[in-house]
């Protein structure tokens, strides 16, 4: 019995052991697949939207210009240029998302050449929203006559990142589900691996325990190794089997087995 509770245990500490490497394999692979997904958003995704929205940025901007443009090049004099020129960029700043009623644009401003302009210095030089611009895409466009096509000044636009950031956070959002899923199956898996470690640990003690206790001589052999690998009580008694230090059966009756499980060996490889 000493020997039997020594063999469980090896078992069940081997159990313990591959159950931890099992985790250890797990623990690892979930990891893997959330690096690897956390590092393409941040190296790969996070940036293109970025550069994305600053592109559609840079493109709104170019268009709302030409509606200054067209002011500039009217011909009106300065006074009455400058109240259609607040009156438009007025309207540019008003445009906003219908969902989230978000302003497109949250400050506008221009500066003008006085050597081009007929107009005195300083005196078309408008700036119109909220000074505070953090969280904006600045893009800064050039203002042409539209007659001579002559260079006369720049309009710098700061567009609103508010929706790229709610894109991005609903992206964050979905990123965070899939990782969590990942981590669930890893965890399943484990358990699952697990468990049927514990059973399939389990069905061998019992089947040891039924082998050891069999009232009849009952031993183990292995294919290709002529001799035996274990023997019960009751076969150790009739067969007068014992263990010498390296485990084996050294006694009469016990060679004789072996050699007919060799003999029967042989023969089913024979045929």
């Amino acid at each position: 019995m000493k020997a039997a509770k020594s063999k469980l245990a090896s078992g069940r500490l081997f159990s313990l052991r591959t159950e931890r490497n099992l985790a250890l394999i797990f623990g690892l692979l979930g990891m893997l697949l959330v690096g690897t997904i956390s590092a393409h958003w941040l190296l790969v995704l996070e940036p293109a939207l970025q550069d994305e929205s600053a592109s559609r940025a840079a493109a709104m901007a170019q268009a709302h210009a030409q509606s200054i443009e067209r002011v500039l090049g009217s011909g009106l004099p300065p006074d009455r240029l400058k109240r259609e020129l607040r009156t438009t960029m007025g309207s540019l700043l008003l445009l906003k998302d219908p969902a989230s009623q978000n302003p497109f644009v949250r400050r506008l401003s221009i500066s003008l050449d006085y050597d081009v302009v007929e107009a005195p210095p300083g005196s078309l030089d408008l700036s119109m929203g909220p000074t505070h611009r953090e969280g904006c895409f600045i893009s800064r466009v050039p203002l042409y006559d539209p007659q001579t096509r002559l260079l006369i000044g720049v309009a710098t636009f700061h567009a609103n990142a508010f929706f790229m950031n709610r894109l991005l956070g609903d992206l964050r959002t979905k990123l965070w589900w899939i990782v969590g899923i990942i981590v669930g199956l890893t965890a399943l898996a484990w358990f699952e691996s697990s468990r049927l470690l514990k059973r399939l640990g389990e069905s061998e003690a019992n089947l040891r325990e039924v082998f050891k206790a069999a009232p009849f001589p009952m031993v183990l052999g292995e294919q290709g190794i002529p001799a035996l690998r274990q023997a019960n009580e009751a076969a150790r008694d009739y067969l007068g089997l014992e263990e010498d230090a390296s485990g084996a059966t050294r006694t009469d009756a016990g060679a004789k087995l072996e050699f007919s499980l060799f003999c029967a060996e042989a023969s089913h490889h024979h045929v």
